[in-house]
């Protein structure tokens, strides 16, 4: 695995490693949508727009493991920066 990380430089392995990415990869390669919908992209989670989300939903980190977070119920989001 680590000589994997050092040596192995193929442009697919950074595709395939982003989540977001590797959706156009998948898309392109089966010609049709398979993904699920993504309701939002962004650097800063302040600027997500809760009022537009459905009720339930899934926030994932696009850079790590273990990161997501299942929201059932919006209305019990507590939102303030403490």
């Amino acid at each position: 695995m680590q000589w994997k990380k050092s040596y192995d430089r193929r442009p697919l392995l950074t595709t395939v490693a982003d989540k977001v990415k590797v959706r156009e990869y998948v898309i392109h390669k089966l010609n049709k949508n398979v993904m699920p919908e993504i309701l939002w992209t962004g650097k800063n989670p302040e600027n997500i727009l809760f009022e537009e989300l459905p009720n339930s939903f899934v926030i994932k980190t696009n850079y790590g493991l273990r990161t997501n977070i299942i929201i059932k119920d919006k209305s019990n989001i507590n939102r303030t920066n403490k």
